[in-house]
């Protein structure tokens, strides 16, 4: 009876994450055949798109793979960001689906959702009282970071997968020595992250890495078992990388220069960057800092000081606790101090100046650089304090009495006034998404909708140089007409060069040939085929045919 009251509560927390939902980004959304909302020309575009051009592939081995987007080449769903998990399931259920379709309304709904309950069984660790962990859960599932990513960089609102893997660890006691159905959850969370997106690979291996070595220290000696956990992780996480073509697309792992730019600053967790109406914009070192994003909100913040204080008035208490589990503190600080490195690094800054900056080893950074929106690491830091602040914050109300009417004050009004400090960006993603719009204006010139596409099978995109807007655009518009592009705006960087230079040595009839003016590269000019080609110019793109373009 205690095992379904349990997941009653794990429920309802979750049906608190759909009502969120559907109170900020409204319900037109979730009509999967609506998908005028998703063309913006930003990364929202460039998911959506990645997903129909998978969809409309022939299945190829690695499943994850589809020759439509950067034909002839095979590239994965992985770099498109478009949630291949979704996509390989969709893609098997819509294939007979005529038009156009889209997931991602439910992928945020699944999202608040997962957020909810993930949270609730965190909580329920530690509070028992269900109103406390559902008035606790929707800290969590209002989250300001999962708020900024969500329908910005879609995949990377799954921040439930570090919730999970903070339960995993708070879990530790109770599961750590049922070794293989440990194993079996850390495995299917490394398959999720491969299946969602990598990014979330250093956050929650930093947790696995803690949660083994407690295991190995608890056993006072090497057992080998205690590592398949991190074994089974690692397997999953290869595995269905994989099988989704990871390996397979010949994508770039570094960041190039920009390891560093878009850091975490510490003054991250308190700095709004435009998401308070109450507490000030602080300078940072970068302007890719943004990725850092981690503003805990003022309802945590004064939470936060309710938990300090807490600490400070059990001091005794707190001694005994820390004395008798110390080492677990010690492999916390580490995997926290350790996270917070790794995101602030390699330029560490606060506010506007540079603090120190460690030096440019190249064997180092050719692998740190794999993350180099590294900013983004120290969410599971961002939950850890909000967890703190929350168990804290009602700790230090059982201090007063244990009448738990004031337990729900606290929690409501630090709620309300969670909620009216990022209000104005809650209204901004209410306004963008919640009403039902007719797609806008992408190519803005007459002359692509009077091309008559009968003749033509593809679309090449001669130049290397991607305008991101304009090259979605005309994949927006290459895919209205059942065509395929030769390259298109990837979430890293997949070079295909030679396959655009092969284009030009034999120019077929069925193809479109974009150039952009102003390229230098001899392949790239399209003066060099003047005598090979019809050239026509619209939106500051030049459009080559071997034969005349006739209007529908």
């Amino acid at each position: 009876m205690k095992k379904k009251n349990e997941h009653i509560i794990y429920i309802i927390a979750a049906l608190l994450g759909a009502v969120a939902f559907a109170v900020i980004y409204g319900i037109y959304v979730l009509n999967p055949f609506y998908t005028d909302w998703l063309i913006t020309g930003g990364d929202l575009s460039q998911h959506y798109l990645g997903w129909e051009y998978f969809r409309r592939s022939e299945w190829l081995f690695p499943i994850g793979l589809t020759n439509q987007v950067a034909y002839p080449a095979e590239t994965s769903v992985i770099y498109t960001d478009s949630i291949p998990l979704f996509a390989v399931i969709f893609k098997l259920f819509t294939r007979g689906i005529s038009g156009r379709f889209q997931y991602f309304g439910l992928w945020g709904l699944c999202c608040f959702m997962l957020q909810g309950y993930w949270s609730a069984k965190i909580l329920h660790k530690w509070v028992e009282d269900k109103w406390q962990v559902w008035l606790s859960s929707l800290f969590f599932i209002v989250s300001p970071i999962v708020i900024f990513r969500m329908y910005y960089h879609t995949a990377l609102a799954a921040q439930w997968l570090i919730l999970m893997a903070v339960y995993l660890c708070a879990m530790h006691k109770e599961q750590y020595k049922d070794v293989i159905k440990t194993s079996l959850k850390w495995g299917i969370l490394g398959i999720l992250i491969g299946s969602i997106h990598l990014y979330f690979v250093p956050m929650c291996g930093a947790l696995l890495a803690g949660y083994i070595v407690y295991s190995l220290i608890e056993e006072k000696k090497i057992k080998v078992r205690y590592l398949w956990p991190g074994v089974s992780f690692v397997v999953g996480l290869f595995g269905i990388v994989y099988v989704l073509g990871g390996f397979s697309s010949g994508a770039q792992s570094g960041a190039g220069n920009n390891l560093g730019h878009f850091s975490f600053n510490l003054n991250g967790f308190y700095n709004p960057i435009g998401y308070s109406k109450v507490l000030k914009w602080l300078d940072v070192y970068t302007e890719g800092q943004y990725e850092g994003f981690a503003y805990l909100g003022l309802g945590i913040l004064i939470l936060l000081v309710g938990a300090v204080v807490a600490i400070c008035l059990s001091g005794r208490e707190r001694l005994i606790f820390l004395k008798a589990n110390w080492m677990k503190a010690v492999i916390a600080l580490g995997v926290v101090a350790g996270l917070i490195f790794l995101a602030a690094s390699p330029k560490v800054s606060f506010d506007e100046h540079l603090l120190f900056e460690f030096p440019d080893i190249d064997i180092v950074m050719k692998y740190w650089s794999i993350f180099g929106s590294s900013g983004r690491i120290v969410w599971p830091v961002y939950y850890l304090i909000m967890l703190f602040a929350v168990i804290g914050a009602l700790q230090l109300t059982k201090r007063v009495g244990e009448n738990r009417i004031i337990a729900y004050v606290l929690l409501i009004l630090c709620f309300v006034i969670q909620i009216y400090d990022i209000s104005g960006k809650l209204i901004e993603k209410h306004k963008d998404y919640a009403y039902v719009e007719e797609k806008g204006i992408t190519l803005e010139s007459n002359f692509w909708d009077s091309i008559d596409t009968t003749g033509y099978e593809h679309v090449a995109w001669i130049s290397h140089n991607i305008d991101r807007r304009k090259i979605l655009y005309v994949a927006d518009w290459a895919l209205e007409r059942d065509l395929t592009m030769s390259n298109f705006y990837f979430a890293r960087t997949i070079d295909l060069r030679s396959y655009a230079e092969a284009e030009t040595k034999q120019f077929k009839e069925n193809t479109l040939y974009i150039f952009v003016p102003g390229d230098t590269v001899e392949y790239e000019d399209y003066h060099n085929f003047e005598n090979a080609l019809s050239f026509y110019e619209a939106d500051g793109l030049i459009i080559g045919s071997v034969l005349p373009i006739q209007e529908s």
